[in-house]
């Protein structure tokens, strides 16, 4: 009945870790006792009379214990919906995100709170637990996709992203791209940063996205960052995005920040070591006073043969040192 020996018990639990795994079913009782008492009477009153409230050290005792505390999910989802519990939702949404799909009961318990929406932590973190559920929480992608509208009009970029990211983690196929693809249009520089990343990662599976990725090229010269986030995108989807070669050589012939030239030619040379989509677009500025040198020095990045003679053939004919 002593409350500070059960806590020094719990925190004896979280220093063993996966070793106190029989301490869970001791875990589960006490914190399922501790939620009947706090969410019945005046959690103020109760505070103020010096009564402990140990939510807390059992979450992270279960937490430090780990997948074998996975039988607790079920207590962590009531305390998450209940609306008369005002705290500890963090180390409850530490444990559940710790579990990752074996959380799938909490999910409603999940979803209620990502849908308190914008300018809300809980909101937030919630979301980053049901990307941690995976393809398991697949069902919450309608209602998550939902909240994207509302992040994004009072310009919580935090909430964006985290919406963003459960949705491609529960849903990695073509709707969540979709998502992103309409993020890379976004007047928030952040969210669209976070988008250019995210199709990025997909690889030659995000080739839909390169019409996106060129239009940000094109069009943010006040944002260099973005820029050099999109030419970095665009070598990671590869030669599905061959196609934009044309836009990165403009880039790099006429771009007159020193920074933006060095990342547009590293990705043009990164795109196709082989220079095979490059070397045909590379005529005019051949032959061009102004930007043969810029053009024989990417030539001689490539690892090619024919690159490597054109370069040398060019450098005679100009007589460039």
């Amino acid at each position: 009945p002593v409350a500070g020996l059960r806590e020094q018990a719990a925190q004896g639990a979280l220093t063993f870790g996966p070793r106190a795994k029989t301490a869970v079913p001791a875990l589960i009782k006490a914190l399922e006792e501790n939620e009947a008492y706090w969410s019945t009477f005046d959690q103020t009153k109760n505070g103020m009379l010096g009564y402990a409230d140990l939510a807390g050290p059992y979450l992270k005792a279960l937490t430090a214990i780990g997948a074998d505390a996975h039988a607790a999910v079920p207590a962590v989802a009531r305390l998450l919906g209940d609306e008369r519990r005002s705290v500890q939702k963090e180390p409850a949404l530490n444990f559940l995100r710790s579990q990752g799909p074996r959380a799938g009961a909490a999910l409603p318990a999940l979803l209620k709170l990502a849908e308190l929406g914008p300018g809300r932590g809980e909101s937030h973190d919630s979301l980053a637990v049901i990307a941690a559920l995976g393809p398991a929480a697949a069902s919450a992608a309608p209602r998550v996709r939902a909240l994207l509208p509302a992040f994004e009009k009072r310009r919580d970029s935090s909430g964006y992203k985290a919406a963003l990211s459960a949705l491609a983690a529960i849903e990695p196929g073509s709707g969540a791209l979709a998502d992103e693809m309409r993020a890379l249009g976004s007047e928030d520089i952040e969210m669209a940063a976070f988008a250019i990343a995210a199709v990025g990662r997909r690889g030659a599976g995000a080739k839909a996205a390169v019409p996106g990725l060129i239009k940000i090229i094109k069009g943010n010269m006040s944002y260099p960052h973005l820029r050099a986030s999109a030419y970095d995108a665009l070598v990671k989807i590869g030669a599905p995005a061959a196609e934009a070669a044309p836009m990165m050589l403009a880039d790099y012939l006429g771009q007159s920040d020193v920074a933006l030239k060095k990342a547009s030619g590293e990705a043009l040379v990164r795109l196709d070591r082989t220079g095979e989509p490059l070397i045909p677009l590379l005529g005019p500025a051949l032959e061009s006073p102004y930007q043969v040198r810029d053009a024989v020095e990417l030539l001689e990045r490539l690892d090619s043969p024919r690159a490597a003679a054109l370069a040398e053939a060019t450098r005679r004919r100009w007589k460039l040192r």
